[in-house]
């Protein structure tokens, strides 16, 4: 192969080892290089949402007492709806990706362990909280750590509670490293396409 990417460190380290080459190179999630204004363009309001006060729940692994207490805590504080996308009882489990999109946009608080609800949150400057994976199943933290590492996001991981300060979380250095990584990203397909 004449150029080989991947989206994470540990991932970096594992395409190395197995193929002795050194110019793997660590590029942003295909998704971050698109704008904003590109995803709002495709998104859609879900037409079983009855609320424009929300947080939106995307958790792929489990979820313990305590995240689920302290998710039910913030929410009332805050007069919000939890919308729980990943529970298959839930009447957004099976919206489609329009609808994702503008949950994600318009929620007061994205609470996750998913790379990708992190992705999005970061896209459309929605606050949000990390959680690590509750389970063993094909845990994916590692994405999840180069993102934070990358982007200096560490005040986003959960430690116990869900601090207030969370919802005035700016992200103009993260646009700024954004725009960096997608420069980067540029240059590395041009190169590898020529």
């Amino acid at each position: 192969m004449k150029a080989i990417s991947v989206r994470e460190e540990a991932g970096k380290r594992i395409v190395e080892k197995l193929t002795g080459r050194e110019d793997v190179e660590i590029l942003i999630d295909p998704t971050m290089m698109l704008t904003k204004e590109e995803w709002e363009s495709v998104m859609k309001r879900p037409e079983n949402l009855k609320t424009d006060q929300f947080i939106v729940k995307s958790f792929l692994g489990n979820v313990s007492k305590q995240i689920e207490d302290e998710l039910s805590r913030f929410a009332k504080e805050h007069n919000c709806q939890i919308i729980d996308i990943s529970n298959k009882d839930s009447e957004f489990y099976d919206m489609g990706p329009a609808e994702f999109l503008y949950l994600e946009k318009n929620a007061l608080l994205v609470a996750t362990d998913s790379f990708h609800a992190c992705v999005f949150s970061i896209l459309f400057s929605t606050p949000f909280v990390i959680f690590e994976r509750q389970d063993i199943v094909a845990s994916m933290y590692s994405r999840i750590e180069t993102l934070i590492k990358k982007f200096d996001l560490k005040n986003s991981i959960f430690t116990g509670t869900i601090e207030e300060n969370v919802l005035s979380n700016q992200y103009e250095s993260t646009y700024q490293i954004l725009e960096k990584e997608r420069e980067k990203a540029n240059r590395f397909l041009e190169k590898a396409l020529k």
